[in-house]
């Protein structure tokens, strides 16, 4: 992610340092002296690796000029033009080095001059500091509220200080007329999101995990306040959800409240970006079905906002709730995310027609936007950045020639860009090439081309057994946190195919989770799930007979194995299953969610 260092001097500024700080954590990393760890090191040497070890800086520049370094530790790798690099006796603040320092490296930044106390400074600025006397100067209006120790430091640095504001003065500068305005941190925090903006459209700071999308991400985040409803629309695994996470993250540092919605199998897995789901995780609604946004849905993700959120689920009027909710997002400065938009009831469907404030994801356009952003694979000039990424990640080099195949093959579609390069010296490329040429050249839809591509790389880079295993873990409900259980697997599967699964990347261990497994893009396992057979289901009510076994019975356990019965064939016996377990599953369950799914099976 992101990290932004804060540099200021601490006895004037500590306490609006520390609250920027808070707030600004909020959406993105940020440091500043309180957070430093001692290691030994000089204090010089522990601010400057805190300082290059972040993407940007924002200074706030006051009169107090700061505490003295009594030696730079760092005078021949230096690049900034200082006076302690001579003779060392003319010293600088901690807080004056830090800015040399960022502007000799080429860091971006964003500068605040503190405008109040300047009037002693340009009193003292060109005095001699041995002629002047503490009780001659109390004499002066400009002293009477500062201690003897204060004056003493104020005669020492102002010459300084004002050397020092008058380099910032060649720089974009922002003034502050009164730090102590409750505003400012709000003003701070939006003109970081405005400079992230344009620091990634010029190439000078990149998103951990995130590439690139650097139009698409300015258009989306500049659409508001204007924008009513905006929609990312593309095909599966390209990025849509990633896009809008990074987005929201920004928008949330201009001051909205951020609501999400969608399933919660997308959210728990691979799809969307990490840092949005550790930082605003508690923003997020999972929907209640995996098949219907619905407005029961809506009113649990905004019920905080909602001045009666238990009697609004009671009204049979629909268009008394879309007034409710609309009503709320306008009066909270909501911006709600809708994820997996084409699954939206009728009636969520109304809502969005009558709601400002909404981004959308979809698979395809549903004419629900007033504003479209369509996205097919990362485009060639960023398909480098993306392959450098991601062979980064697991260590692997690629020469030139193979990064030029891979950016050909997968047309930056991530999943299929990331699975070729964690398998590329086991799998046939130009096999591949020739299945592209001979069987996607025919289809005329984008997400045809993509889907059928994909299935078919995730059958060339598996066994036989392999694919297999992988198709009858596709039908399990990842959502339950207990799955996918090793232990369970291992009784049932041969262990080295299971482990071969992980190896290849199509499985990952869930995090904080001993034993227990996920697919690794979510997008995967929906495409396998989509076209599983009677003999998955069949093989999923073993691993849930096993499970049982192993780990014990559990109410959720019990829905899943009856969902899958269900799927294979229903009988009497089996709807009177469902009705004897109905008087057991509560809300509280994960597995009430699974039994709306059964009871429309039934």
């Amino acid at each position: 992610m992101i990290k932004i260092f804060i540099s200021s001097t601490s006895r004037d500024l500590n306490e609006v340092r520390k609250k920027l700080i808070k707030e600004l954590n909020e959406a993105i990393d940020c440091v500043g002296m309180e957070h430093f760890v001692p290691d030994g090191s000089s204090p010089q040497e522990v601010c400057l690796k805190n300082l290059k070890d972040c993407n940007a800086v924002i200074f706030l520049i006051s009169p107090y000029y700061g505490t003295l370094m009594e030696k730079c530790y760092f005078k021949n790798e230096c690049k900034a033009e200082c006076p302690m690099k001579k003779t060392g006796a003319d010293k600088i603040s901690f807080t004056h080095c830090e800015f040399k320092t960022a502007i000799a490296e080429g860091m971006p930044h964003q500068t605040y001059y503190i405008a109040r106390g300047w009037d002693v400074v340009e009193f003292l600025k060109d005095k001699d500091a041995s002629t002047l006397n503490i009780s001659e100067l109390r004499k002066n209006s400009l002293f009477k509220d500062m201690t003897d120790a204060e004056i003493e430091h104020q005669v020492e640095v102002s010459k300084k200080v004002w050397n020092f504001l008058e380099e910032v003065g060649t720089e974009n500068y922002y003034k502050i007329d009164d730090i102590k305005d409750p505003e400012i941190i709000t003003t701070i925090k939006s003109h970081v999101a405005e400079n992230l903006l344009k620091w990634h459209s010029e190439g000078k700071i990149s998103f951990a995990s995130f590439c690139d999308r650097k139009s698409e991400l300015k258009e989306l985040v500049r659409s508001f306040p204007d924008a009513e409803r905006v929609e990312i629309h593309g095909i599966g695994g390209v990025g849509k959800t990633s896009l809008i996470h990074v987005a929201l993250l920004i928008l949330k540092l201009k001051g909205y409240n951020i609501i999400s919605l969608g399933p919660e199998q997308e959210y728990i897995s691979g799809s969307g970006y990490a840092i949005f789901k550790n930082k605003c995780g508690d923003y997020h609604h999972s929907t209640l079905r995996k098949e219907e946004i619905t407005l029961a849905d809506v009113i649990d993700a905004l019920t905080k906002f909602l001045k009666d959120p238990d009697d609004l689920k009671k009204e049979d009027d629909d268009d008394v709730i879309i007034d409710a909710i609309s009503g709320a997002i306008k009066k909270n400065d909501l911006i709600v995310f809708i994820d997996d938009v084409h699954l939206a009831s009728k009636a969520v469907r109304k809502l969005i027609l009558k709601t400002k404030s909404l981004i959308m994801s979809a698979r395809q356009r549903t004419g629900l936007a007033s504003k479209e952003i369509g996205l097919m694979g990362i485009p060639g000039s960023d398909r480098k950045a993306l392959i450098n990424l991601i062979s980064e990640q697991y260590s692997i080099e690629l020469s030139y020639d193979m990064k030029e195949k891979i950016s050909t093959l997968a047309e930056g579609h991530p999943v299929a860009t990331e699975l070729i390069i964690r398998n590329y010296n086991t799998i046939d490329l130009d096999e591949l090439e020739r299945f592209i040429r001979r069987e996607i050249a025919v289809l005329e839809e984008y997400q045809q081309q993509a889907e059928e591509f994909l299935k078919r790389l995730v059958e060339e880079i598996l066994s036989e057994d392999e694919f297999s295993l992988l198709k009858d873990l596709s039908v399990l409900n990842t959502e339950l946190d207990t799955n996918i259980s090793r232990k369970v697997i291992k009784q049932l599967y041969k262990q080295e195919d299971f482990l071969r699964l992980i190896s290849k990347g199509l499985l990952k261990k869930r995090e904080g989770k001993e034993n227990i497994y996920e697919f690794t893009f979510h997008l995967v396992q929906e495409t396998l799930n989509d076209e599983a057979e009677s003999i998955n289901h069949e093989n999923a009510i073993k691993y849930y007979e096993k499970k049982r076994e192993i780990l014990g019975e559990t109410i959720d356990d019990a829905v899943e194995m009856l969902y899958h019965q269900l799927r294979v064939k229903i009988n009497t016996q089996l709807r009177e299953a469902f009705l004897e377990l109905s008087e057991k599953v509560k809300p509280v369950h994960l597995g009430f969610k699974r039994m709306i799914d059964i009871g429309l099976l039934t």
